[in-house]
């Protein structure tokens, strides 16, 4: 008797034991999993696969099993037994692209190996490729890289081949197939969607740019606990920076948290919630959500994808945006390949723009530390939820730097100029109307922002937005789209004038742009030239 047919003697041996076993009811299974009849069809877990298989090619695996988990005994190389459940990632004529009917199960798989990690104590996993044998880590799911046509990928156990086997060894096997057979239960299962991913909530740097750029000093942390705080910029800084797509079509970036603890969650998919604190308004902002995040600890896809960024140049990118912040880059050259520890499509990025005010009294301000890659319970208080109200005063200081490269920045000049108008115009509004009347940075908590200054006259409220560009169509374009929002969005109106400020008087022709905006549109939309040295405000244009 051959190998192989000593093989197909132990799948009918294996079928007629499992009766007094779990795994006996494998077809019964399948049926109500499957939607199968209950007439005919296969009665024991192997039955007709094994002539079929076994004797033909040294393997046999559940009958129907083909583009399933599948139970799988089979022979191996140095004289070994199989006995598992196996992913058979080879292809047919039925079954082109296995990859694509076993992406799923294979998250499914990877769902229950977080949530019953007891489950394979004992058992070991590999996969095969080519007749190579490669151990994988249970403490890791198993990778997207491996998904692909030809892979074998196995959770079981190995033992020396000797026919005919001993009653221990088919206990073995059959006790073996009895533990995993709810692990195939739970990855055949008809889902509609796959199973949730772990929900986590981390903090981020402040960052003014949307988090594609790097933003400078301002509103980060000063605390030299920090990342920021020691050198002005963290790795989140480039997070949402799409126009860097690999070839993969991912995203390759950072988190605090995760980098912080990236053995930990290594090879996991999270969705994870981000929020930040802007250091120097001292407001807790929602960023936005990252679904299907998947941690990387695989230092030679860390490293490749290092090196991509630099054949690309966008290494040398990111480091003359830190540049130009005055910022030292030293550290950010030493960070590395460290600086790519997660990847995610940008389809699956959700940023709210502009982020979402926290409301003060929501407890994840007092869970504020970087470290920390928290679980998600439900999503804070928003300030959007409070209704819009006018309220007079508001800030009324000027801040101020004390970093010299900070001050020698253009962005932070410009900065500078707008707090110098708004604080001038704030105050002759306030001698012209009353200071009652008058609002400097009110929130606009629908939109998550704040207009510059606010009119209150007995006719209704006037916003005011300050633009410090140097020319006037800039300065018009900038601001309409944001008193459009602060009045409308999402329903309803505000104001019953808007009024775009700056240091420039228009020309006729900007001046006819405007009262055709006026015709055409009916918007109450107007311009007013703020002349800081004198402090006057001209007629409205």
């Amino acid at each position: 008797m051959t190998p192989f047919e000593q093989l197909a003697e132990i799948a009918h041996e294996i079928d007629r034991r499992s009766s007094a076993y779990e795994f006996g009811r494998l077809q019964e299974v399948r049926k109500v999993l499957k939607g199968l009849s209950t007439k005919g069809g296969a009665k024991l877990p192997f039955d007709r696969n094994i002539e079929k298989f076994a004797v033909q090619k040294g393997w046999v695996f559940h009958f129907g099993g083909g583009q399933e988990l599948q139970f799988n005994i089979g022979l191996e190389a140095e004289g070994r037994l199989r006995f598992c459940v196996a992913f058979s990632l080879e292809s047919s004529k039925s079954t082109p692209h296995p990859e694509a009917i076993f992406d799923a199960k294979i998250k499914h798989f990877n769902h229950y190996l977080q949530q019953h990690p007891k489950v394979f104590k004992g058992l070991e996993m590999w996969y095969s490729r080519n007749n190579e044998v490669r151990l994988l880590d249970f403490s890791k799911p198993i990778a997207e890289e491996l998904v692909q046509n030809g892979n074998f990928i196995a959770i079981g156990k190995r033992t020396p081949f000797r026919f005919p086997l001993p009653d221990s060894t088919y206990q073995e096997i059959l006790e073996t197939f009895d533990r995993l057979l709810p692990l195939y239960e739970f990855v055949e299962q008809s889902m509609p969607t796959e199973p949730d991913n772990e929900k986590r909530i981390a903090r981020i740097c402040w960052n003014d740019e949307r988090w594609q750029r790097p933003s400078g000093w301002e509103g980060k942390s000063r605390s030299d606990q920090t990342h920021e705080g020691k050198h002005g910029w963290g790795g989140e800084e480039w997070l949402f920076d799409f126009e860097k797509i690999h070839t993969d079509g991912y995203h390759y970036g950072y988190i605090p948290s995760i980098g912080y603890g990236r053995s930990t969650y290594a090879g996991q998919i999270l969705d994870v919630s981000l929020f930040s604190k802007n250091s120097k308004t001292k407001e807790f902002v929602w960023v936005g959500e990252i679904k299907n995040l998947e941690v990387i600890d695989d230092l030679e896809i860390l490293q490749s994808v290092h090196d991509h960024y630099k054949k690309k140049g966008w290494l040398n990118e990111m480091e003359r945006q830190l540049q130009a912040h005055g910022l030292d880059t030293k550290h950010f050259r030493k960070v590395g390949a460290s600086s790519f520890c997660l990847r995610f499509k940008p389809s699956d990025a959700n940023v709210y723009d502009p982020p979402k005010i926290i409301h003060p009294d929501d407890p994840l301000r007092k869970k504020n530390r970087y470290s920390n890659l928290m679980y998600f319970d439900e999503p804070p208080a928003l300030l959007e939820d409070i209704p819009f109200q006018f309220t007079p005063g508001g800030n009324t200081n000027i801040t101020t730097e004390d970093s010299s490269a900070f001050r020698s920045n253009p962005g932070y000049q410009i900065k500078q100029l707008h707090n110098e108008i708004s604080l001038a115009l704030y105050e002759y509004l306030g001698k012209e109307n009353g200071w009652k009347n008058v609002a400097r940075e009110h929130p606009i908590h629908k939109c998550n922002g704040s207009a510059d200054i606010i009119l209150q006259r007995p006719s209704g409220l006037v916003f005011f937005e300050i633009k410090t560009y140097n020319t006037w169509k800039a300065c018009v374009r900038e601001a309409v789209g944001q008193l459009l929002e602060y009045n409308f969005f999402p329903t309803g109106k505000r104001a019953k004038e808007m009024v775009v400020v700056s240091s420039m008087l228009p020309s006729e022709q900007e001046q006819a742009y405007l009262e055709n905006l006026r015709k055409e549109l009916r918007l109450p939309l107007f311009y007013q030239c703020f002349d800081l040295e004198s402090v006057t405000l001209s007629k409205k244009y």
